[in-house]
Order: structure tokens, then C-alpha cells, then sequence
């Protein structure tokens, strides 16, 4: 059995690959730049808020691709209508190629829904995800921007990517769980000094001035306990505008524009596309 101390070790190994993994991609191709959307706990809107804000970035006029690397849940099959065809695990082993099995989202995203499988056979080698990294920078040819929905359960691709995203954000609610676990994610992740910059979404918060309470308590804690800076992205009110859109197999910025969580999750995206780094066509134009 592995003791934690091997199981660090291999984390910090992964992470110090996918950094070096890029440079190859980046030199032959342009690199898309990546933001990866975490979860703190499930049932908190990840998936939902990851593929709002895709949508929201396409309709700026960006090529967005987003991947579904949740292995617990299809929920980004369901939020679009789609169905997943392969799995997680099928894509980074290249049983198929990551250009031909994405498909057509909304707004003009190109997404990848995937299906679920056992967390207990998610395992890989490192050459394995060094050759997914690659296969990822090199999305750049058809994206401006790369979104991954991880899910909320950390993996050995959530370490991989640690180190080589440029963005992680963490998406909490105004739970006391919540904000626990949120904060032990980031803990566990950051184990060495190859790290992306960190930002916090707080999603269903009954008032703004809750999820500003909570986004101060991590950027606080961060700072305090783990020597990170991370920075606050925004807050999303609890809305019904949301399920009902859900059940449409819509993003709700489409369905509903001129809603206040269209208007909070484009101001979202926004701020996202300025943190990406070295890509002048990816400035933020404002909310419609």
C-alpha cells in the first residue's frame, strides 16, 4: 500500500511533467490557454456554471472548447442534451483522438461530454498524461480558451493539470461544508511551487454579501495558512432562472439574458479571459 508521503511524491512528479509536457505543444502550435473549474462538494453547480461560462465567452466571439473530466457525473450530457460516448479514461489513453470526438455546444462551443467510471480504476502512467498534456496545449489551433469541469473529486489528472493550467478555480457555496472541503482541495493540490493562479466563484449564495464573506474567508485562509494568493472572481445568487434552464438542456444565459446570474456569470467570464496570460485576442469586451 502506498503511504501518503509516495502518494505526495507522485503528485509533485506529475505536476513538474505537466509543466514540461507544454513546452514541446507551445513551440509547434499555438497553446490553448486553460482554466480548470473544481468543485468544493457536489450538488453545487459546477458542471453548470462551467458550461454558462463557455457559453458566455462564445457569444463574446471566442473559440471555446470545453472538456468534461468529472468521472462521477454526465452531467454536462444532460445540461446540453447531448450523449457521452466515450469515457474519461478512453480519451487520455488516445483510444481516440481529443480534434475528432468533440462536438458541437452551444453558441458555437465545441464540448465533450464523457461518461462515468469507477474512481478506483483511474489510474495512469506518467508518459500517458504527458501525452494528453500535449494533446490539450495543442487544442489551441481550434480554441482561444480550453474550460475543464473536474468535477469535485480530486484525481491523479486534477494533479496533473495542477501544473500545468494556468487558472484553477475553486467553486464553493455559502456552506460551512463547503467552504471546508473547498479549502482542503486547494491544500491537497498544492503541494510544490508549480502552481496556476488560484480564483474562487461562490455559486447559489442567497445574497451577494454572503458570497463576498466566503470569498474573503478562503483568500484569507490561503494567504494565512497556505502562503497562496488567490483571487475572487464573483458571486452568483441563488436563481430559479437556473433549474429552469437546466431542464431545458439550455445555458441559462441564453435562455434568459437579461437575468441577473447572466449578468454575474458574463462579468465571471470576463475576468477569467483577462487572467488568462500572453494572448492579446482574449481582452474582455464587457457585458452585453
Amino acid at each position: 500500500m502506498e503511504t501518503q508521503s509516495s502518494y505526495r511524491d507522485q503528485a509533485t512528479l506529475l505536476r513538474m511533467l505537466a509543466h514540461k509536457a507544454v513546452v514541446p505543444a507551445m513551440e509547434s502550435s499555438p497553446a490553448a490557454p486553460m482554466a480548470v473549474l473544481l468543485g468544493a462538494k457536489p450538488e453545487i453547480g459546477t458542471t453548470t456554471l462551467c458550461l454558462n461560462i463557455a457559453t458566455s465567452m462564445a457569444t463574446q466571439g471566442k473559440r471555446v472548447v470545453v472538456l468534461d473530466l468529472d468521472i462521477h457525473s454526465t452531467g454536462m450530457a444532460q445540461a446540453t442534451g447531448k450523449q457521452a460516448q466515450i469515457s474519461i479514461s478512453d480519451l487520455i489513453q488516445q483510444k481516440h483522438d481529443l480534434h475528432e470526438v468533440l462536438i458541437a455546444g452551444p453558441a458555437g462551443t465545441l464540448i465533450l461530454p464523457t461518461k462515468t467510471e469507477s474512481a478506483a480504476e483511474f489510474t495512469f502512467g506518467h508518459q500517458t498524461l504527458v501525452r494528453f498534456g500535449q494533446q490539450l496545449k495543442n487544442l489551441g489551433k481550434h480554441a482561444d480558451v480550453l474550460l475543464i469541469d473536474a468535477g469535485n473529486e480530486i484525481t491523479i489528472v486534477d494533479h496533473f493539470l495542477w501544473g500545468m493550467a494556468e487558472q484553477f478555480v475553486l467553486v464553493s457555496s455559502a456552506h460551512k461544508e463547503a467552504i471546508t472541503q473547498g479549502y482542503a482541495k486547494i491544500k491537497q493540490l498544492n503541494q510544490d511551487r508549480a502552481r496556476p493562479d488560484i480564483c474562487t466563484i461562490v455559486s447559489r449564495c442567497s445574497s451577494a454579501n454572503d458570497g463576498d464573506l466566503v470569498n474573503h474567508g478562503l483568500t484569507n485562509s490561503c494567504r494565512k495558512f497556505l502562503k497562496l494568493p488567490v483571487q475572487p472572481l464573483g458571486v452568483l445568487n441563488f436563481s430559479l432562472e437556473v433549474n429552469a434552464a437546466n431542464l431545458a438542456a439550455q445555458p441559462y444565459v441564453l435562455r434568459y439574458p437579461h437575468a441577473s446570474i447572466t449578468k454575474q456569470t458574463s462579468e465571471i467570464a470576463g475576468l477569467l479571459l483577462q487572467g488568462l496570460p500572453h494572448n492579446e485576442n482574449l481582452m474582455y469586451q464587457g457585458a452585453a
